[in-house]
């Protein structure tokens, strides 16, 4: 069964989380941040694997997403952001003392939560990623990038459709039309979030060998939403501290495409041989 909860952000908005909790004693607590547009329920199937494997799952909608507050698919700042972060793992911890926590995030979640362990050093067992946002796969025209970056200036919040191409989600069509008809999706981004968030992507690949905990980054070989290219240099800048798994032939949304079974259990001999 869900447990639902509403977390207050530091300036007022109302974060829809949720925990859910198997029947004996867990060895740990998988914790998710979602991509872009999305929602943290999208991940039920997740949830209920590691349930049935002994894990506590848990999850929230970012600001701007699902049944959070805020305006759709905006931010002020990114540490907006990483303080909603740390609030939903410090309830985490607060609701299962002593349960090791990994971080599991995807595309614009993976951004996020490698961006937050290697920040906040916070005290988590490991941390997986999927197809983390740290280039995109397809650059953007120039002149769109130089008139964003005028733009912000007068009208950070001004916002945009994404564009996505949801037929880069997954190879299973039943994910897309879910996708598309599902009311708590949304297709809008802000300037001042697009801003902050790919400057953050760029930045970490700098950053990467400042890893401290266990890592994993999976990747879809055949991606065409965020780069598979940025991935591997994360993992080649991280001195060993990372671990690549690319998955080859899969779309963006590895752990929804048809085999996402087998993935969910790689995460799990993962994390059982490598997280203490």
């Amino acid at each position: 069964m869900f447990h639902e909860i509403r977390l207050n952000s530091s300036d007022g908005l109302k974060l829809y989380a949720w925990i859910k909790q198997p029947a004996r004693q867990p060895k740990g607590v998988i914790a998710h941040v979602h991509g872009m547009g999305e929602h943290s329920r999208r991940y039920d199937h997740l949830a209920g694997y590691w349930e049935d494997h002994g894990y506590v799952a848990a999850g929230f909608d970012l600001r701007g997403h699902g049944r959070s507050e805020g305006k759709r698919g905006h931010t002020a700042s990114y540490e907006f952001l990483m303080e909603d972060l740390a609030i939903f793992l410090d309830w985490i911890a607060h609701t299962c003392p002593g349960l090791p926590v990994t971080l599991y995030g995807h595309s614009m979640g993976g951004n996020f939560a490698l961006n937050y362990v290697i920040r906040h050093r916070p005290a988590l067992a490991g941390v997986v990623v999927s197809a983390p946002f740290i280039w995109l796969a397809f650059k953007p025209p120039a002149w769109k990038v130089r008139m964003a970056e005028w733009l912000i200036r007068i009208a950070p919040a001004m916002s945009q459709n994404t564009r996505l191409d949801t037929r880069g989600l997954s190879r299973d069509a039943a994910v897309v039309e879910r996708y598309e008809t599902d009311p708590l999706v949304h297709g809008k981004i802000t300037l001042s979030f697009f801003t902050h968030v790919q400057a953050a992507g760029e930045a970490l690949i700098g950053r990467a060998a400042e890893l401290a905990i266990p890592t994993l980054v999976m990747h879809g070989g055949a991606d065409t939403i965020t780069s598979l290219a940025g991935s591997e240099a994360f993992v080649a800048a991280s001195s060993g501290r990372a671990l690549l798994k690319i998955w080859e032939g899969w779309f963006h949304e590895v752990h929804n495409e048809p085999d996402w079974k087998e993935l969910a259990a790689f995460v799990l001999a993962w994390l059982e041989s490598r997280v203490k």
